[in-house]
């Protein structure tokens, strides 16, 4: 997949994802650190999401990332999940 395809496809995953969590009575969507987070406000870690929107260009740059998102999450105590396409990854984290 050529990488304008995968940004455009990771935006509308992110574009469903914002959708649904916005949906949601206690649902949010937030924009940070190059991340969205959507999130229902319940357990349901399907729409409890947190998704790259930049390509990372290390493994600490990644890491950095992820700590933002276990950091957003353990406020809430719910269930949820990070997706990571591997074509945001840096050369040599395949």
């Amino acid at each position: 997949m050529l990488k304008s395809e995968t940004f455009a496809s990771n935006q509308q995953f992110i574009n469903a994802w914002s959708y649904f969590a916005s949906a949601c009575p206690k649902g949010e969507v937030l924009e940070a650190n190059e991340l969205v987070i959507t999130w229902s406000g319940t357990d349901n870690f399907f729409i409890n999401a947190v998704f790259l929107t930049e390509s990372v260009r290390d493994e600490a740059e990644l890491e950095t990332k992820i700590k933002v998102a276990v950091n957003y999450a353990k406020k809430r105590n719910q269930p949820w999940w990070m997706i990571v396409s591997e074509a945001l990854l840096g050369e040599g984290m395949n």
